[in-house]
């Protein structure tokens, strides 16, 4: 049993064709930006592999985050990193377009164990 609750945001990024380089550049920027939003614990960064996504020009960022009013303290942020995400956005849209986000945590009912055989 985890000592403590973790939870995670996780968004998916497709790098447009031919922009893997672009995409770099913009994603240590975005990380950079990701990594200041208030109750980030911490993030990581993974590429699609062995056959676990549609291919392998995806990303997926794992945030951790402290609980789920932090959804609430990104929105109130952009009033201070609103001008930065915009200007983020726009040199994404030239290598990346998001794909699925998703919440993941140790909440109850999120095992496998959990699930109820009939």
């Amino acid at each position: 049993m985890a000592t403590r609750y973790r939870l995670f945001y996780v968004t998916t990024w497709q790098v447009l064709p031919g922009k893997n380089v672009e995409a770099r550049a913009w994603f240590d920027k975005a990380a950079a930006l990701w990594e200041r939003l208030p109750g980030v614990r911490a993030m990581n960064a993974y590429v699609g592999q062995f056959e676990l996504s549609p291919t392998t020009r995806t990303i997926e960022v794992w945030s951790e985050i402290e609980d789920y009013g932090v959804l609430d303290r990104w929105d109130e942020a952009m009033e201070d990193l609103g001008d930065e995400v915009i200007a983020l956005g726009k040199k994404g849209a030239a290598c990346v377009v998001q794909g699925p986000s998703r919440l993941v945590g140790d909440y109850v009912g999120s095992g496998v164990l959990d699930l109820k055989i009939h």
